[in-house]
């Protein structure tokens, strides 16, 4: 499914941080490394290239390939060059300039987010510096919809080609005329669905689990802190943009409030 992993980069420290997980996910998945970039100019060009290179000697990432591109309009660029290089898995560290909207994860993730040219993985204000870099936990966001179920074959691909465990949860409420020893097989009805769905389309065997909590993005974020290097992986539809699309949503309380990547997918239409 996929056939490279592209940091989009600006070579600044968010860059730096995510840098050693996005390398051990291209080894992990056997896939190659590109790090791309858009510069505004052509001596922007050349100082990109120079900021780039020391972070790839920093880490000894050697076999790693630089690709800066000139455009005056870095999204539209980026989407223009995801869209053409297909099988791409695409990686982004985020910005937390401001506590809710767009500002959060930076302009140019939310419209690579919201063109849906590829899977792109967000490393978020939170995200630890000091996370391993492999994945061997993938914690899925599934609810019952149609539209959560399009992550499956996203997270199968890294799953099988990296090797790590899938987790599935749905955040559930309590339901006040169901009777208690009831609850719990009603809570993981859909989630227990899906496993099933992995393991007989995908030969993927996964956990599944229901959590409880009147903020849904943060009991996520909590519960992969539980797990040994964990991704989040969920979906959004993405038609207005990552800012009024995610405000206020469990997506973006997950994003901001996770310590691991997440995995953001926008399904076709």
């Amino acid at each position: 499914m996929f056939k490279e992993i592209i940091l989009a980069a600006e070579g600044n420290d968010n860059d730096n941080a995510a840098l050693p997980f996005v390398a051990g996910l291209a080894d992990q998945l056997k896939l190659p490394l590109a790090v791309l970039s858009v510069a505004s100019d052509a001596q922007a060009v050349d100082a990109r290239r120079k900021q780039l290179e020391a972070m790839l000697n920093q880490h000894a990432l050697k076999d790693a390939k630089i690709e800066i591109i000139e455009g005056a309009d870095p999204a539209a660029t980026l989407v223009e060059i995801l869209g053409r290089r297909a099988g791409a898995l695409c990686c982004m560290a985020t910005h937390a300039r401001a506590p809710a909207g767009e500002a959060v994860f930076g302009s140019v993730s939310a419209e690579v987010v919201r063109a849906g040219v590829a899977p792109v993985v967000l490393f978020g204000p939170g995200f630890s510096a000091q996370s391993a870099p492999k994945t061997e936990n993938l914690l899925v966001c599934m609810d019952s919809s149609p539209l959560s179920e399009a992550i499956l074959p996203t997270a199968a691909a890294i799953a099988k080609g990296g090797g790590a465990r899938i987790c599935l949860v749905e955040m559930v409420q309590s339901h006040p005329g169901v009777r208690a020893a009831s609850e719990p097989v009603l809570e993981t009805a859909n989630v227990r669905r899906q496993a099933e769905k992995l393991a007989s389309e995908y030969g993927i065997n996964a956990d599944w689990e229901a959590l409880h909590g009147n903020t849904p993005g943060d009991a996520i974020a909590d519960f992969a802190r539980h797990l040994p290097s964990a991704m989040i992986a969920l979906t959004t539809h993405g038609r207005t943009g990552l800012s009024r699309l995610i405000a206020g949503s469990v997506a973006q309380r997950v994003i901001r409030s996770a310590d691991c990547p997440v995995l953001v997918l926008r399904p076709d239409s």
